[in-house]
C-alpha cells in the first residue's frame, strides 16, 4: 500500500497522467479470446507482430503455439511453422511497416497467401482503408477487431463482393458486435466476375498436350462454376515486366504448365499425368543365318552332334558284343535304326506294306514334329523377324553418345543428382528443340543418328507419322510429369479451382475427355511395336525344316508363354497394383522381365547382380519372374544390402512372384521371415495358371512361422486381391519399457495401458511387456523381434534404425522456464509507472500554463504582479483538482457537496475506469529474462530431459541455436535435486513440456515462462514399431479413432488431474492477481486524503476571498 500513498498527491494533481494507462477490460479480453478461437484452429501456430512490448498483451489469451516477431529487427529463423498473423495496431504506420517487414524477410515470400489468416486489433474506425491496403498487398483472409471499452466491433469484408469491385474498394463491410459473434469463415464460391488472365504463346497449343479443346474446357468450367471472367492474353518475346505487372493488378494471372519450378506461382492439382519414354535408334534386323545362330546356340549344336554320336557308339558296341557281326555293317545298321527311331518311329515294326508304311510315316511327321512345333511356339519364333541387341537400356544409350532431342523444360524432369555420372552424361547429350513437328520429327522417326525423350502421348503421334520406334520405358532417372495450371501465389481462386479439378478427375470425365481428344488429334492408340509376318520372313523356317525334323528334343525346350498366360499376368497385376504405382522388375537375366509390356504402370528394372545406382522413393512394388527358388532368396538378400531395400520393403510394398515352382509354401515362409507379407505367387502353367495367397496372421500359419493355410485358385476364377488384416489371431506384440519410463514421461501409465488394451481388444493382439535395462543386449532384441513385433513409447525424435512412428496420439508444447524476476520496491514501482518524462511534462506544462494566464491577467487587470500570480496559481489548481468552485453559490453546504462530488466522479471513478488502482495494487517486477535473446545473454545452464535436444532446430548458421546448445545440461529426472533448483530459479533455467510445468508449479513456487516456439519443433507422442510390421496400419486406424472422437483428450486431461491436480498455472509475474476486500483499503485512503486536501484548499480559498492572505504576503514582501 505504501507506493499508492506516496503517489496520491500526484495522481490527484494531474488527472491526464493516468488517463493514458489503458488496460483492456475483461469484456474486451473475452472478446479477443472468442475471435481468436473462431479465426484460428487449435493446431495453428500464431505469429504476433510488434514493435513495442505493449502490443503483445493478447499472447496470454490463447493456448495455441505462437511466436513473436519484432519488426524493428531482422527475422532470424523462417521455418515452416508460421501459419497465421496477429497485429495489435494503434498507429497506421505500424501496419505498413509490419507488411513491409514480412515482404522483405524470407518469412513473407511464401507464407502470406490465401491460406494465412490475419487478425487486426485496432482502435481506428477507418477500417475500410485497412481492408483496401491489405487487399492491395494480396492479403484476403482478414478479420478486424475494433477495440472499444464496452462493446467491441468485428469487421469482415469479401474482396469478391460485387460492391467491393474485386478488392479495389472496401464498401461492403460486414460489421457486428462481439456479443453476437458468429462462426468466421473465408470460403469464396462466387468470384463476382473478377478477371483471370490466361497467358498463352503462339505455338502453345500445337506443341503441348493437352490440346486446345481440353484447355478451353477447363477455362469454361472456371468461368461457369466460379463466375470468373476469363480473358486471354498472348505472350511474345517482346512482352515486358510492366505488362505482367498491369495484368496482375487488374486480375489473376494463370497459364498452362507442368510440375516444374516457377518463381512466384503455385501449381493447381494435376489433371493429367504424362509418362516420359526414351526413344532410340531401331535395332538392325538379323538375316536368316544370324537368326538360326541366335536361336540354336553353338553349344546346342555341339550337344546334338556329340549326344547323337555317343548314342550310336554305345549301341554299336553293345550290338557288336552281342551279335558279333561285321563291325562296319553293324555300325551302319545301328546308325540307321537310331535315326529311324528319332524321326520316323520304329518303322521296322510296321507290317511290310507300302501303303501302311507311308500312312505311318505321315502320321509320325504330323503328330510328333509339326504338332509339337506349333504347340511349343517354335514356328512363331522362327517366322518373326529378329533384331540385334542395339540400345536396350540407359547405359547403352549413354555409351552410344547419341544426341537426345527434348522439348523445352523437359530437362527439369531429370533427377538432379550431381554425383551421378549417368545423369551428367545424359545432360551433356541433350539437345532442346522448339517443335517435334518439323525436321527433328523426321529424324527421330527414322532414327538414323539421334534419340529422344518424349511423352507417351507424343510417341503415339510419332508412330502414326513415321516408322515404328524402339522404346525404353525406364523411369529410374525421371520425375513424374504432371499437367497443371500455374496461378499466382497469393490468389484466392486456387482452392476453388482445385476442387473443380478434383471433381473432374475423380469422376473419370478427364480421362474420357483426354482419350477422345487424343484420338481426334493423333488417331487411335494402336501402336505397331512389331513388324507383321510376311512371306519373306517365312524363308528362315524353310531353311531350318530339316534340322527341326532331325532332332525333336532340340526345340522341345523352347517354351514361350501362351496368350492365356499373358492375359492371366495382366489381370493379376491389375488387381495387385494400382495404376499410379511404380513397379520394380527384379532380374538377373533380361528374359526374366518379359512382363514389362503387360502393364501401363511406370516401372524400373533392377539387375540384382549390379549395385543400385539410384534409390529414389519412386520404387513402390516389386515383381520377380523366376523358375529358380534360389533366385528369390538371392534377390531379397541383394535388396537388403542395397539402400533401396532398407525402407521400401515393408507392409506397404506388394510382391508378385511369377514362378513355375510348385513348392510355394517355402517361398511364403522365407518372405515372412524377411518381414515381407504382401505376397502373391502366380504359378505359371501352360493352360491353367494358379494364384496363391496366404495370410501370416491366419491361425493355422502360427503368426507367419509356417505356411499351411494357403488360398489357391485358378486364374479363370480370379477375384479381387487385398492385403487387409483386421484380426491378428493373438500374435505377439512386445511393449518395451524402462524402470523410469512411467514416472518421468507423460502420458502416464493409465494412458499407455488404455491404448495397449485397445490394441489387444480390437486387433486380437497379445501384448507382452518386457523391461529394458542397461544390460539388455542385441541378442535379446533379436529374439523378441523373431517371436513378435517390437513396440515402445516414443516421440517424433529421430528413431532407432528399423522403426517407424505411428500417428500421434497427443502433442506437447515445450516452454522455456527462467529465473523469476525480482519484485520492485514501492519507489521503483512509481518510477516505472510514472516515467521521468511524464514528471517533467507535468511540471513544465503546469508552470507554463500559470505563467501564460498570469501574463494575460497582468496585462488586462493591471493588478499587483505578486498578488496576480498567487491568484492565478490558486485558480489553476482549483480548476484542475476541484472544478470551478468559485462558480458555486456562496453556501458552505453546497460547496462541500460539490467538492465531494468532484473527488468521486473526476478522480476516484477515473482511477477505477482507467485501471490505475489495479496497476498500483499489482506487484511489479524488473525486466529479468523476457525472451530467448535474454536467456542466451544470461548464460544460465538449461536443464533438459534426455532427447529434448532433438526438438531444437538444427540451423548450424544460427548463433542463437548454437549458444543455447552450448548451455544445455541433460538430467535423468526432474524429481530430484534439479527439480528443487528449477523450482527456486536461483542459478538455472529449463526447457520442459507444458504438462510437466503443471507438475512443477504444484511442487514449487510460481515460475516465469517464455512461450516462444520459434526455435522448437512440435513434440508428438507416438509409438515406435518395427518397420515391416503388419500391425501398423490397424494401430494407426485405432489411434485416429480415439483422437478424432475426443476420447484421447478426455483421458489425457483426466489422467493429469489425477496425478498433478488441476492444471491451473500460477503465472502471477505475467498476469493479474484477483482483487480482495483487503485491496479496497486504497479506495478509503483516496477518499480520506482527497477530503483532507479539499478542506485545506477550501479554507485557503476562504482566507484568500477575505483578503487576509494577500495583505499578509504584501506586508512580508515590503518588510524585506
Amino acid at each position: 500500500m505504501s507506493r499508492f500513498v506516496l503517489t496520491t498527491l500526484i495522481v490527484l494533481f494531474y488527472n491526464p497522467v493516468y488517463g493514458s494507462l489503458e488496460i483492456p477490460t475483461n469484456n474486451f479480453s473475452e472478446c479477443v479470446k472468442k475471435v481468436m478461437a473462431s479465426v484460428f484452429d487449435e493446431s495453428s501456430t500464431l505469429v504476433f507482430l510488434f514493435d513495442k512490448s505493449s502490443d503483445l498483451f493478447t499472447t496470454n489469451l490463447t493456448s495455441n503455439p505462437y511466436v513473436t516477431i519484432d519488426i524493428s529487427k531482422p527475422t532470424i529463423n523462417t521455418q515452416g511453422y508460421v501459419h497465421h498473423y496477429i497485429l495489435n495496431i494503434d498507429r497506421a504506420e505500424f501496419l505498413y511497416n509490419a507488411i513491409r517487414h514480412l515482404r522483405n524477410n524470407k518469412i513473407g515470400k511464401t507464407h502470406i497467401s490465401t491460406l494465412r489468416n490475419f487478425l487486426i486489433i485496432t482502435s481506428s474506425k477507418n477500417v475500410s482503408k485497412i481492408f483496401e491496403y491489405l487487399w492491395q498487398q494480396q492479403i484476403y483472409n482478414i478479420v478486424i477487431l475494433e477495440a472499444r471499452t464496452f462493446n467491441s466491433i468485428i469487421h469482415q469484408s469479401d474482396p469478391c463482393s460485387p460492391q467491393n469491385n474485386c478488392g479495389k474498394k472496401a464498401v461492403a463491410i460486414n460489421s457486428y458486435s462481439c456479443d453476437f459473434l458468429k462462426p468466421i469463415t473465408f470460403k469464396r464460391t462466387n468470384m463476382s466476375g473478377c478477371i483471370m488472365w490466361f497467358l498463352y504463346t503462339d505455338d502453345f497449343y500445337s506443341c503441348t498436350l493437352p490440346s486446345r479443346k481440353i484447355i478451353n474446357y477447363f477455362l469454361q468450367l472456371f468461368s461457369l462454376h466460379l463466375n470468373v471472367t476469363v480473358n486471354h492474353h498472348r505472350i511474345t518475346n517482346s512482352t515486358n515486366v510492366y505488362t505482367y505487372y498491369k495484368l496482375s493488378r487488374s486480375g489473376t494471372i494463370c497459364f498452362l504448365g507442368a510440375n516444374a519450378p516457377t518463381t512466384g506461382y503455385q501449381s493447381t492439382d494435376r489433371y493429367y499425368t504424362h509418362t516420359l519414354v526414351w526413344i532410340v535408334p531401331q535395332p538392325k534386323e538379323m538375316s536368316s543365318v544370324e537368326a538360326l545362330v541366335h536361336i540354336f546356340k553353338f553349344e546346342v549344336w555341339i550337344f546334338v552332334i556329340l549326344s547323337t554320336i555317343f548314342t550310336i557308339f554305345v549301341w554299336w558296341i553293345i550290338s557288336s558284343i552281342v551279335n558279333k557281326k561285321n563291325v562296319v555293317e553293324s555300325f551302319s545298321n545301328i546308325a540307321i535304326q537310331l535315326i529311324s527311331v528319332s524321326i520316323w518311329g520304329i518303322i521296322s515294326k510296321v507290317p511290310k506294306n507300302k501303303t501302311l508304311k507311308f500312312i505311318f510315316i505321315i502320321y509320325v511327321i504330323y503328330v510328333v514334329h509339326i504338332q509339337t512345333a506349333f504347340t511349343s511356339g517354335l514356328i512363331k519364333a522362327l517366322t518373326m523377324p529378329l533384331y540385334d541387341q542395339g540400345i536396350e537400356d540407359i547405359n547403352d544409350l549413354v555409351n552410344s553418345k547419341l544426341p537426345i532431342y527434348i522439348k523445352p523444360y523437359t530437362e527439369h524432369y531429370l533427377l538432379t543428382d550431381s554425383n551421378s555420372s549417368i545423369i551428367n552424361a545424359i545432360k551433356s547429350n541433350l539437345v532442346t528443340i522448339k517443335s517435334h513437328n518439323n525436321h527433328e520429327l523426321r529424324e527421330i522417326g527414322t532414327f538414323r543418328n539421334c534419340s529422344g525423350l518424349i511423352t507417351e502421348q507424343l510417341l503415339i503421334k510419332m508412330e502414326n507419322l513415321s516408322s515404328t520406334v524402339h522404346v525404353i520405358r525406364d523411369q529410374s532417372l525421371l520425375r513424374r510429369v504432371d499437367e497443371v495450371f500455374k496461378i499466382e501465389y497469393t490468389n484466392y481462386f486456387l482452392q476453388n479451382i482445385n476442387n473443380l479439378i478434383r471433381t473432374i478427375t475423380e469422376t473419370g470425365i478427364m480421362n474420357k475427355l483426354w482419350d477422345d481428344t487424343s484420338i481426334e488429334v493423333f488417331g487411335h492408340r494402336e501402336r505397331k511395336l512389331a513388324p507383321q509376318v510376311s512371306v519373306a520372313s517365312m524363308s528362315r523356317f524353310v531353311l531350318t525344316t530339316l534340322i527341326v525334323l532331325f532332332y525333336n528334343p532340340v526345340y522341345g525346350s523352347l517354351e514361350i508363354p501362351t496368350n492365356n498366360f499373358s492375359e492371366c499376368v495382366k489381370k493379376v497385376m491389375a488387381f495387385v497394383f494400382d495404376e499410379s504405382s511404380t513397379l520394380a522388375y527384379l532380374y538377373d537375366k533380361p528374359s526374366d522381365w518379359f512382363t514389362t509390356n503387360l502393364t501401363s504402370n511406370p516401372y524400373v528394372t533392377i539387375d540384382i547382380r549390379k549395385p543400385t545406382i539410384n534409390t529414389q522413393g519412386y520404387v513402390h512394388h516389386y515383381i520377380l519372374n523366376t523358375d529358380r527358388a534360389d533366385f528369390v532368396y538371392y534377390t531379397i538378400k541383394r535388396l537388403k544390402l542395397n539402400k533401396i531395400g532398407k525402407t521400401h520393403i515393408s507392409t506397404l510394398r506388394n510382391f508378385l512372384i511369377i514362378t513355375s515352382s510348385k513348392n510355394v509354401s517355402k517361398i511364403f515362409e522365407y518372405l515372412w521371415q524377411e518381414t515381407i507379407y504382401n505376397v502373391v505367387i502366380l504359378e505359371a502353367r501352360t493352360f491353367n495358371s494358379i494364384i496363391h495367397q496366404s495370410d501370416p496372421c491366419s491361425p493355422q500359419n502360427n503368426c507367419g512361422k509356417k505356411a499351411v493355410a494357403i488360398n489357391s485358385y485358378s486364374c479363370d476364377f480370379l477375384k479381387p486381391i487385398t492385403f487387409k488384416r483386421t484380426n491378428m489371431s493373438g500374435c505377439i506384440m512386445w511393449f518395451l519399457y524402462t524402470d523410469a519410463y512411467f514416472s518421468n514421461l507423460l502420458p502416464s501409465r493409465k494412458t499407455i495401458n488404455y491404448l495397449l488394451e485397445l490394441f489387444s481388444l480390437h486387433l486380437n493382439v497379445t501384448v507382452n511387456h518386457h523391461r529394458i535395462t542397461n544390460s539388455t543386449n542385441v541378442f535379446t532384441y533379436y529374439k523378441l523381434s523373431r517371436s513378435g513385433t517390437i513396440c515402445y513409447l516414443g516421440a517424433n525424435a529421430p528413431t532407432t534404425t528399423g522403426y517407424q512412428s505411428t500417428d500421434r496420439f497427443y502433442t506437447h508444447t515445450l516452454v522455456w522456464i527462467v529465473p523469476q524476476p525480482k519484485e520492485m520496491s514501492s519507489v521503483e514501482a512509481l518510477v516505472h509507472i510514472f516515467k521521468f518524462e511524464v514528471w517533467i511534462f507535468v511540471i513544465l506544462s503546469t508552470i507554463f500554463t500559470i505563467f501564460v494566464w498570469w501574463i494575460i491577467s497582468s496585462i488586462v487587470n493591471k493588478k499587483n504582479f505578486v498578488e496576480s500570480f498567487s491568484n492565478i496559481a490558486i485558480q489553476l489548481i482549483s480548476v484542475s483538482i476541484w472544478g470551478i468552485i468559485s462558480k458555486v453559490p456562496k453556501n458552505k453546504t453546497l460547496k462541500f457537496i460539490f467538492i465531494i462530488y468532484v473527488i468521486y466522479v473526476v478522480h476516484i471513478q477515473t482511477a477505477f475506469t482507467s485501471g490505475l488502482i489495479k496497476a498500483l495494487t499489482m506487484p511489479l517486477y524488473d525486466q529479468g529474462i523476457e525472451d530467448i535473446n535474454d536467456l542466451v545473454n544470461s548464460k544460465l545452464p538449461i536443464y533438459i530431459k534426455p532427447y529434448t535436444e532433438h526438438y531444437l532446430l538444427t540451423d548450424r548458421n544460427s548463433s542463437i541455436i548454437n549458444a543455447i546448445k552450448s548451455n544445455l545440461v541433460t538430467i535423468k529426472s526432474y524429481d530430484n535435486h534439479e527439480l528443487r533448483e528449477i523450482g527456486t530459479f536461483r542459478n538455472c533455467s529449463g526447457l520442459v513440456t507444458e504438462q510437466l510445468l503443471i507438475k512443477m508449479e504444484n511442487l514449487s513456487s510460481t515460475v516465469h515462462v517464455i512461450r516462444d516456439q520459434s526455435l522448437l519443433r512440435r513434440v508428438d507422442e507416438v509409438f515406435e514399431i518395427d518397420y515391416a510390421s503388419y500391425f501398423l496400419q490397424n494401430i494407426n486406424n485405432l489411434i485416429r479413432t480415439t483422437t478424432e472422437s475426443g476420447l484421447m483428450n478426455k483421458l489425457w486431461t483426466d489422467t493429469h488431474v489425477e496425478i498433478f491436480g488441476h492444471g491451473e498455472t500460477k503465472l502471477a509475474p505475467q498476469g493479474a492477481k484477483v482483487l480482495t476486500v483487503k485491496h479496497l483499503r486504497i479506495v478509503f485512503v483516496i477518499l480520506l486524503v482527497g477530503l483532507f486536501l479539499s478542506i485545506v484548499i477550501f479554507c485557503g480559498e476562504l482566507i484568500s476571498a477575505s483578503g487576509a492572505i494577500n495583505k499578509f504576503c504584501i506586508n512580508r514582501f515590503f518588510k524585506r
